[in-house]
C-alpha cells in the first residue's frame, strides 16, 4: 500500500507543472521520441527537457532507450491509466 501510495505522490509532483505536463503529452502522443525533438517541438532549453525527463522517468511516467547516441523516450501508458484511475477516487 505505501508504495502504491508513494509511486501516486511522485506522478502527482511529475505532472504538477505545466512544462512537465507539455513534455509528458508530447511523449504520450508520439511512440518514441528523443530529447532532442522535444524541446524544439517545445521550444525549451534542452537542460531544462533533461532535468524534466528525468524527474518524469524516476516517477515511472515515462521509459527510456538508448539507440546509439540517442536516447527514445515513450509513456508508461498502462501506469498513467492506472492513475488517472486512482485520481478518479479523489474526485468524488
Amino acid at each position: 500500500m505505501n508504495e502504491s501510495v508513494d509511486q501516486l505522490h511522485k506522478i502527482s509532483y511529475a505532472l504538477n507543472h505545466k512544462n512537465r505536463k507539455r513534455i509528458f503529452n508530447l511523449i504520450y502522443d508520439y511512440d518514441e521520441i528523443c530529447v532532442t525533438d522535444i524541446y524544439k517541438k517545445l521550444q525549451i532549453n534542452q537542460s531544462e527537457a533533461s532535468r524534466f525527463l528525468r524527474l518524469l522517468k524516476g516517477s515511472g511516467l515515462v521509459k527510456c532507450r538508448r539507440d546509439g547516441n540517442f536516447i527514445y523516450y515513450s509513456a508508461n501508458v498502462q501506469l498513467f491509466h492506472k492513475f488517472q484511475q486512482a485520481a478518479k477516487i479523489f474526485e468524488d
